[in-house]
């Protein structure tokens, strides 16, 4: 940048040293203007570059995360997973690697969409218990996976979606509070319901 910067001046001082000569304010304010337009369109372009690769990486991210499926027997683990992919994202946005906030909102929501997918083709030959496992540790963890609340009050929650969507395929009386929580197996499911 320093030898560029010599080489242009070199060249402007050669070509225009007349004019500086005769008016040395007017021709120190067109090169001061010169400089601060190649200033801004190089921080700029930076700029565009940068953003231009965050998308890609979003893009990226987002391609993968949808191209994810898991086998029915690990289906606990499964749900480990996306926490695990939750926190790299988030790894990711706190690099700035994502543009902001909601960029790493927007991946936390495709991988819930992705094991919501899951849970739909794969509900069948999930247990029981592996359903209500995920349910108390929704219930009784903090997973960054659920940490940016939405942006509209109307909206309905991460948390409350993937409750509802494994509701579908494991209906019993959940416990109304969090403080009811606690570890639930087959039995207590089969008490609860009668």
């Amino acid at each position: 940048m320093q030898q560029n910067l010599k080489n242009r001046f070199s060249h402007i001082f050669t070509n225009y040293l007349s004019f500086f000569q005769k008016n040395p304010d007017a021709f120190l304010d067109a090169l001061a203007e010169q400089i601060a337009k190649k200033t801004n369109e190089v921080q700029t372009q930076h700029h565009v570059d940068i953003e231009s690769i965050r998308k890609d990486i979003l893009r990226f991210l987002e391609t993968c995360i949808n191209k994810l499926i898991w086998s029915p027997g690990d289906a606990y683990d499964a749900w480990h997973s996306i926490n695990e992919l939750a926190t790299q994202c988030e790894y990711f946005f706190g690099k700035k690697l994502l543009s902001d906030v909601d960029a790493f909102d927007d991946l936390c929501w495709s991988l819930i969409h992705r094991f919501c997918y899951f849970i739909d083709i794969a509900a069948p030959d999930i247990s029981q218990d592996v359903f209500i496992q995920i349910i108390n540790d929704i219930h009784t963890q903090k997973y960054i996976l659920f940490a940016i609340e939405e942006q509209e009050s109307v909206m309905m929650s991460k948390k409350d979606f993937l409750v509802r969507k494994i509701k579908n395929y494991c209906p019993y009386v959940y416990p109304a509070t969090q403080k009811e929580y606690k570890i639930y197996t087959s039995q207590t499911v089969l008490d609860s319901i009668g």
